[in-house]
């Protein structure tokens, strides 16, 4: 079991690394088994320090925009996707209308229609 007091502290790095602990941190602050609230054998005279709540509310709204991003590119993919599978199933003769609502294919999945090219449907 890890703390999450660690993650909480201006001075963590990635890597189980810290500025206190550059070579790695204890196993017992780690843990959660010691805090590092208070000086440790080996931290140079640092200690913990946590992340002020706005820069805190900072990173948590910055993961955000990068979580949306990447949604939002494997959208553009998927859509791509679409398109091009699309594409071949005209060059084998079925119509833009077969995908439209009331077509046949209306609400078919990449995969389905990947399946329908390969002619497995």
């Amino acid at each position: 079991m890890r703390t999450d007091e660690c993650g909480r502290c201006l001075r963590y790095r990635n890597g189980l690394k810290c500025d206190a602990f550059p070579r790695g941190i204890p196993e017992d602050i780690l843990t959660g088994a010691k805090s590092h609230a208070k000086p440790h054998i080996g931290d140079q005279g640092i200690t913990f320090s946590p992340i002020p709540k706005e820069l805190m509310k900072a990173i948590n709204k910055k993961e955000g925009e990068i979580l949306i991003e990447h949604v939002n590119r494997v959208i553009e993919l998927e859509d791509v996707a679409y398109r091009r599978v699309k594409s071949l199933l005209k060059k084998k003769g079925y119509f833009e209308r077969d995908f439209n609502e009331g077509g046949p294919f209306y609400g078919w999945s990449i995969n389905e229609l990947l399946d329908l090219v390969q002619q497995k449907v």
